[in-house]
């Protein structure tokens, strides 16, 4: 596991730790997006955190999936080579 990824789930863990503390803080951020209810707001905020992380791993999915082949087709030239 990554440093990054153990940092995200840390922070991402922490913020709802803050929103149960302070419920005031989801409340005023509700109301002011217009809101219904403060649930509404974190399943939002959950949903959309949650989103942007999957999309940040497919990227970091697809830059592997690119090496990788990259490196089978180095190696597939070098043994061809010999």
């Amino acid at each position: 596991m990554r440093v990054l990824d153990s940092m995200f789930w840390l922070l991402f863990s922490l913020s709802f730790v803050i929103f149960g503390i302070f419920p005031e803080i989801a409340l005023f951020i509700s109301s002011e997006l217009g809101f219904v209810s403060a649930s509404n707001f974190v399943f939002l905020y959950v949903i959309a955190v949650l989103v942007v992380r999957d999309f940040s791993n497919c990227l970091r999915l697809s830059k592997q999936e690119e090496r990788i082949n990259g490196l089978a087709q180095s190696i597939a030239l070098d043994s061809d080579d010999s």
